[in-house]
């Protein structure tokens, strides 16, 4: 009986500790440096979250870059790291014809010490 009383709490433990939220702000998305590829951020940042967009492939480079830039500006970002641009083909389970698409892989970045108080 001791186990099944034990349980709730293990499990209550377990979901908090799994739900860690950060501290980070978002930002205004034209605060948020971008870093296109070829360039690298300066030493000493962290990757907060990888940053995908698909779009379709008439979409304009700048809008897909300005679409990430949102993205990291809601995750609290300094940066956005732009990978990589490329087209991909979106290939369907049920056998429609596959679709070209423009995807944008990214990084949302962070420099802690920026924010040193």
């Amino acid at each position: 009986m001791r186990v099944v009383a034990v349980l709730p709490i293990v499990v209550l433990l377990a979901s908090v500790a799994g739900c860690h939220t950060s501290s980070i702000e978002p930002v205004p998305a034209q605060d948020v440096e971008v870093i296109m590829p070829g360039s690298e951020p300066a030493e000493g940042y962290k990757t907060l979250a990888t940053i995908k967009k698909v779009v379709s492939v008439e979409t304009a480079d700048s809008t897909l870059v300005f679409l990430a830039r949102a993205d990291a500006a809601s995750k609290g970002a300094d940066a956005l790291w732009v990978r990589e641009i490329s087209i991909i083909q979106l290939d369907y389970p049920d056998k429609r014809k596959p679709v070209n698409q423009k995807r944008l892989l990214g990084s949302a970045i962070y420099y802690p010490d920026r924010h040193k108080k």
